[in-house]
């Protein structure tokens, strides 16, 4: 299992056209293949004041899916969101994997 996380930094003042747009997307990305599950989440400790703190993390079955969204699809997902809402959010990604303990280095001791 594969997690995608999307931290998003949402200007406020087009916070629910974006929370809108942002559940359809979400459903959207479910339709590729290998995408099983996605939730939204609000940053609770968020520090900007005219800012809202997001992050969607999808579960994605392998990184060979998740290899194949990049390819194929990523850049018109990516710019369906830039189209309508300019640079009035920020996104940065990032890839978790399951930390594999036959794969640790050996412990000093």
């Amino acid at each position: 299992m594969i997690l995608y996380q999307v931290n998003l930094e949402v200007d406020k003042g087009i916070a629910e056209r974006y929370l809108t747009w942002l559940n359809h997307h979400k459903d959207e990305m479910l339709k590729f293949k290998g995408f099983i599950d996605a939730n939204i989440y609000l940053d609770q400790q968020q520090t900007k004041q005219d800012q809202l703190t997001l992050s969607v993390i999808y579960q994605i079955i392998s990184m060979d899916e998740l290899n194949e969204y990049f390819r194929i699809h990523a850049k018109a997902m990516q710019e369906e969101g830039i189209a309508r809402f300019g640079g009035r959010f920020h996104a940065s990604r990032r890839i978790l994997r399951p930390y594999n303990d036959e794969k640790a280095p050996p412990s000093p001791d």
